[in-house]
């Protein structure tokens, strides 16, 4: 018992720490930092775990109770410890300024959603962004996506062919799934200048809509834990499908569109591999880092 009693107040005497500074955190939060004068639920307030709630065990569901914290406190409104969230499109301006007005970084802690550091979205820095966005702009603009046309509709003329394939047989399908592969086929086709194929798969491949709903559900997650995405990379493949399908997913994506980024630029001169505009446009932007600024 000599041997337990220390253990057992040293064990009480942390809980005890560990209580007084979660509610001292909590108190401080909700009344005294300097957000604490924004309205809005204290519990979100003080605590990122109220946020964690809604999107991850609820799945995804925190962007329709910031709507309803809306009704209640008005236009501006505080969603997390860190986070000012505003309903008001007269001061879009404000929010989101000209960079000759005010150089805007990116939310760090939000762009952890997307499981990947080096794309021009999720990059955080102004000036990084600006020059990787730059990349990408001659080829999303309206007249480049124009000239697309011909791609895009013999996409779409693909899967009539496939529908009319079926029709009269009572086959059901998910129309989910057709617009999905529908929609990955036609952006592979212009990203890689080669489709994926999803419309010819077995029952238009649902496992690619079901990967999109994955990943949706698991950015909720990589934002709240930001470490999880290294640690599943650098774990074995099995233990990944294991313990985290949706993170397989997402690991699986990005592997593959890595693979089709290594052939272009293996490829010889004698035998290319097709490569889209866009593509290369991707190439320079996952070569860009911060040190080339």
């Amino acid at each position: 018992m000599g041997f337990l009693e220390p253990s057992l107040q040293n064990f009480a005497l942390a809980c005890s720490v560990l209580l007084l500074y979660t509610l001292g955190l909590y108190f401080y939060r909700a009344f005294f930092d300097s957000l604490s004068h924004i309205p809005g639920p204290k519990l979100a307030a003080a605590t990122l775990w109220y946020e964690f709630y809604y999107d991850v065990i609820k799945k995804g569901r925190y962007t329709w109770e910031i709507g309803k914290m809306h009704q209640k406190y008005g236009p501006v409104i505080r969603i997390n410890p860190h986070e000012v969230h505003i309903h008001d499109p007269e001061f879009i301006d404000d929010v989101y300024p000209g960079s000759s007005v005010r150089r805007t970084e990116k939310y760090a802690w939000a762009m952890r959603m997307f499981g990947v550091r080096y794309t021009f979205f999720a990059t955080i820095d102004h000036d990084l962004h600006r020059i990787k966005r730059n990349n990408f702009a001659p080829y999303l603009s309206k007249t480049s996506l124009q000239k697309m046309e011909p791609a895009i509709q013999s996409v779409v003329d693909h899967m009539v062919f496939k529908l009319r394939e079926i029709q009269g047989t009572g086959k059901v399908f998910n129309v989910l799934d057709l617009f999905g592969s529908l929609t990955g086929d036609v952006i592979s086709q212009y990203a890689f200048a080669q489709s994926y194929g999803l419309l010819n798969g077995p029952d238009f491949s649902p496992h690619w809509h079901q990967a999109m709903m994955d990943i949706s559900m698991n950015g909720h997650l990589l934002k709240q834990f930001g470490f999880l995405m290294p640690l599943m990379k650098a774990m074995p493949i099995w233990l990944v499908k294991l313990t985290s399908p949706g993170t397989m997913t997402l690991i699986e994506i990005q592997r593959m569109a890595e693979s089709r980024q290594a052939r272009t630029t293996s490829s010889t001169t004698s035998s290319p591999t097709p490569r889209s505009a866009l593509q290369s446009a991707m190439m320079i932007t996952f070569k860009t880092r911060p040190s080339q600024l």
